[in-house]
């Protein structure tokens, strides 16, 4: 026989069913998100009074209420709580079945998409995270993908401060080809780079400036599951040769 914690239930599935998120009620009343998730998924047995009033307060509305229409969603769900006549009975639970069949669906569906937005929010904050420690070490970081488009740069090159390096794809050999006037061992430079990008070896240079700088380059190519999967360029200042003007 049902009772009033069945309807409680049968409320707060529905609603979440609807499209209420798990988190965003758990971030509103306290509660965690494994309790939520646990009564969504018919693992609870009971629940305090305080804690479903708690929940009807998040949804604007009074306990009565909750339970009012908790009643008839249960009962449009388990309609062999309330007896038929016989003659009526096979079209409708026919129906209730896919209905049923079709909610449980959907559950499931909105279980995976939940349980996906979690993960990007996961990796969201891993890559925040990530960027801001390349941001602020001492070398220059830039990393190529294996189509040699620029995915990530620290922007510490001191001889391309002038160039837009924060986060559009720009070619590796496009913004190789622009340091042609600055580089006095250009070609040197350009030959060792392309060892990492094109034959995927690890590669150091030391890149002399028009200027007297001089930068030390370390091209390391990344591989996964033994898949190349780009080159990351490491970049630090050796030292400053003033050539007398």
């Amino acid at each position: 026989m049902a009772n009033k914690y069945d309807y409680f239930v049968s409320f707060l599935k529905n609603r979440i069913i609807r499209g209420e998120k798990q988190v965003d009620i758990s971030k509103n009343t306290g509660l965690s998100t494994a309790w939520i998730n646990k009564i969504f998924k018919d693992k609870a047995k009971s629940c305090p009074f305080k804690t479903q009033k708690i929940i009807a307060e998040y949804f604007q509305i009074t306990y009565d209420q909750m339970l009012i229409e908790g009643q008839r969603l249960y009962d449009a769900e388990f309609p062999e709580d309330h007896p038929l006549e016989e003659e009526d009975k096979s079209g409708i639970v026919d129906l209730l079945k896919q209905a049923i069949s079709a909610v449980r669906e959907k559950e499931k569906l909105l279980e995976i998409a939940e349980d996906k937005a979690n993960e990007l929010e996961k990796l969201r904050e891993k890559t925040d995270l990530h960027s801001m420690i390349f941001k602020n070490i001492h070398e220059g970081v830039t990393f190529f993908d294996e189509r040699n488009n620029l995915v990530f740069s620290s922007n510490r090159w001191g001889f391309l401060d002038d160039e837009d390096l924060s986060g559009e794809n720009k070619s590796f050999d496009a913004l190789v080809l622009k340091m042609r006037k600055k580089i006095r061992n250009f070609d040197e430079v350009l030959d060792a780079l392309l060892l990492t990008s094109r034959k995927q070896q690890e590669v150091e240079v030391d890149v002399e400036l028009e200027n007297g700088d001089v930068f030390h380059f370390r091209d390391v190519p990344i591989f996964k599951d033994g898949i190349f999967k780009g080159s990351l360029l490491i970049n630090t200042p050796k030292y400053l040769q003033i050539i007398p003007k």
